[in-house]
């Protein structure tokens, strides 16, 4: 596979750089391997701590390890890039066709803009890229004896696998712009919102499965996350709209067989805080609602715990929109009856969506609120005390807490009045009685006022 491009520095940052994880001989049909091979570049305490992974590879053999590998890369913060495959009528291909929050499926467009190898049934694909007669290097004799590959020159390649790494590196380019707060689905849908739709419906918002969401478009991508705010609203009043009758299994917890379910679909109206000009893009987030609250679970996959929000396409306004999420009701063999939620009731389940769009008054790039504090914190990982710098910005309580990634509190930092201005704080990585916290990602919270901002941070001992 090739590389398409790279995010440069700004002679203070350098950027992103290019890691190579190869499988050899009989390891490149090995799923076990290329699980291990993404575990080992997402690992945050790893040697590679890798944040965008580009996958050159495309199977119709489902893997429940390399589907728990695609897992924790997301839970992590990890973009997986990878392609659709190349067939007009592909049966459902990994790992683009797991769940779409986890992976950004690429297809591939010739040289007229027609789409090559992208729709069908079961096709899964994202965004469109550049996939015919692309230049790439190769490795010598990596496919043949031909004289082109042993003399390291350029070859033209066609398929997904050269359409992938446009998306990877357009990625990796938005993070290097925007930093690397937003969730993977951010970074995904950011490309599908500036995406050139014109062969398709016009509209990158929805979806055709020759098409995707469109072809790929990063300077359009740049020019939208600079000029619109990018804000996540999250509400707490949700109701039951509709039940069927299923059997699920989960991975963990008490139901790890199969078991009768009675799943119900949660439906909440979310009203965005800012004054959106026109009727903003809208997606749903897997950032769970800190500090406190349920998730919803998938229909197709509740056994991951995965966080789960659909918009509701018809349903969004400039001024709303819903979304909804599963819960489920458990089959009790003991008491004959459905008696458990899970994981909670309805009443406790929050639903969260992202909104971007122009607004009339121009808005912060935000996690949770406008106009929140841009957070930076040095060193990320950090071993022993991170330093946290941000903006205060406008006087009155200032609040800065620490929580892990079940939305449990592990600290507070500072909880005291202030004006309006920079402020500096350190984490010892302890608890606050003292207790040192374990190795992992955290969340910092700062409340100043009406606005909150949350960034996450890594512990590595």
């Amino acid at each position: 596979m090739g590389i398409a491009g790279i995010a440069g520095g700004n002679g203070i940052d350098t950027g992103c750089e290019i890691v190579d994880i190869q499988l050899a001989g009989s390891l490149i049909t090995n799923l076990q391997a290329w699980a291990q091979g993404i575990v080992w570049a997402a690992d945050p305490f790893g040697s590679y701590h890798c944040q965008v992974i580009s996958i050159s590879m495309s199977t119709p053999n489902y893997s429940e390890t390399l589907r728990a590998a695609i897992r924790f890369a997301h839970s992590v913060g990890v973009s997986i890039v990878c392609p659709n495959g190349n067939s007009t009528t592909p049966p459902l291909l990994y790992p683009a066709g797991f769940s779409d929050a986890w992976v950004t499926a690429v297809g591939a467009y010739d040289t007229s803009g027609v789409n090559i190898y992208t729709s069908g049934v079961g096709s899964s694909v994202d965004i469109l890229a550049p996939g015919e007669r692309c230049p790439t290097t190769t490795v010598p004799g990596f496919a043949d004896t031909n004289q082109i590959y042993q003399q390291q020159i350029l070859d033209l390649f066609s398929a997904t696998s050269c359409a992938t790494p446009h998306v990877a590196g357009s990625i990796a380019l938005l993070r290097t712009y925007l930093g690397n707060s937003l969730n993977p689905e951010d970074y995904e849908w950011i490309l599908k919102c500036s995406a050139d739709d014109t062969n398709g419906d016009g509209n990158p918002q929805t979806w055709d499965e020759d098409y995707g969401h469109g072809q790929l478009r990063i300077g359009n991508a740049l020019t939208i996350a600079s000029n619109w705010s990018i804000n996540t609203y999250a509400t707490p009043t949700t109701s039951v709209v509709d039940s069927a009758f299923v059997e699920v299994q989960f991975t963990s917890g008490p139901y790890t067989t199969l078991t009768p379910a009675i799943r119900y679909t949660v439906v909440g109206t979310l009203i965005y805080r800012g004054d959106f000009s026109s009727t903003p893009y809208v997606w749903g987030t897997t950032e769970k609602p800190y500090p406190s609250g349920y998730h919803g679970f998938s229909m197709e996959s509740p056994n991951y715990g995965e966080p789960f929000h659909e918009v509701i396409t018809s349903s969004i306004t400039h001024g709303s929109c819903c979304a909804k999420t599963y819960i489920y009701k458990m089959w009790n063999d003991q008491l004959s009856e459905y008696s458990e939620w899970y994981p909670a009731q309805p009443s406790q389940i929050p639903v969260a969506i992202v909104a971007m769009g122009p607004t009339t008054t121009k808005m912060a790039l935000t996690s949770y609120n406008q106009k929140e504090p841009v957070i930076a914190s040095i060193p990320n990982p950090f071993n022993a005390t991170v330093e946290v710098s941000f903006t205060v910005l406008e006087s009155g309580t200032l609040l800065v807490d620490v929580f892990n990634l079940r939305g449990q509190k592990v600290c507070q930092l500072f909880d005291d009045d202030v004006a309006a201005g920079p402020m500096t704080l350190r984490w010892h990585g302890m608890h606050d009685n003292g207790r040192p916290a374990a190795s992992g990602t955290y969340i910092l919270r700062v409340k100043s006022g009406k606005k909150t901002a949350v960034h996450k941070i890594t512990l590595a001992k």
